[in-house]
């Protein structure tokens, strides 16, 4: 079995964290983007 350190597993979770921040203000600059299909659905005004 790989010894595999803490350490190992927080650098290979850095670059999923950023992506998910960049996800996260494109929805808060954009929320149109996210409401569209909502909206399509008449569930939102």
């Amino acid at each position: 079995m790989p010894q595999v350190s803490t350490a190992d597993i927080f650098r290979g979770i850095v670059p999923f964290l950023v992506v998910q921040m960049i996800n996260v203000a494109v929805i808060m600059l954009f929320p149109e983007l996210v409401l569209w299909l909502p909206r399509t659905m008449g569930l939102t005004k």
